[in-house]
């Protein structure tokens, strides 16, 4: 709504002192009178908006409404806002989860994905936290065997940088025996405000008498939480 304007006279003015100059004999009319305390009347009952106030207004946060609906886009890339004024869980942007593969059974040389988290669609915050439980295990066969492998999380196909390049571990197993692969954290600082998808692989560069399993009913889970 514009600033309100004072209806025009008969003589084309928005004051009477005006009219007046222009001729003394004009009289004052009562319908022009109304007008201008309608105007007035009308612009304060509903219609007033950010252009008929101040700059230097100072509302008060008492003075705003519960219901006024104040979005993101509205606050200022200043506006300092802190934690301990963030609702609970505000800080957490994003989040994606997904079950480890069940009934693994794997015994050859190669990389396999197991859990398969996304897409989870980023803003480019602090860091996306990975996070979760592995059900799966080596089992050792009829005799002793070896295998020795990595624990790889990706980020749309490439890998995340982890210790080493990922979790190297050789493990003599015993026959017969389960050896747990263990749980594999990461946090990835590398991404990109998009659309991504995380996954985690078994990479198998040797073994021999050994089967990598899991858990036919539940394998367990991995979370990607965006953080800030």
């Amino acid at each position: 709504m514009p600033i309100f304007l004072r209806p025009l006279k008969t003589l084309g003015n928005r004051e009477y002192a005006l009219e007046k100059a222009a001729n003394p004999n004009e009289p004052i009319k009562s319908a022009e009178v109304d007008g201008d305390f309608d105007t007035i009347y009308n612009g304060v009952n509903g219609n007033l908006d950010t252009a008929n106030l101040s700059p230097t207004a100072a509302l008060l946060g008492s003075q705003l409404s519960g219901a006024a609906n104040i979005v993101g886009s509205q606050l200022s890339s200043n506006a300092q806002i802190i934690g301990n004024q963030l609702a609970a869980g505000a800080t957490i942007h994003a989040l994606a989860s997904a079950a480890v593969t069940t009934s693994l059974n794997l015994s050859t040389v190669a990389e396999t994905t197991i859990c398969t988290v996304g897409p989870i669609t980023t803003r480019a915050g602090s860091a996306v936290l990975l996070l979760g439980s592995l059900g799966a295990f080596a089992q050792g066969g009829l005799s002793n065997g070896t295998i020795t492998y990595e624990l790889r999380w990706k980020r749309d196909g490439t890998l995340i940088a982890l210790s080493g390049g990922g979790f190297k571990i050789f493990t003599p197993v015993l026959a017969n025996s389960q050896v747990l692969l263990g749980n594999v954290a990461s946090v990835d600082t590398g991404y990109t405000a998009a659309a991504h998808t995380y996954t985690l692989t078994v990479n198998i560069t040797t073994i021999s008498n050994v089967t990598i399993t899991s858990n036919g009913a539940n394998a367990g889970s991995f979370y990607a939480v965006e953080v800030s």
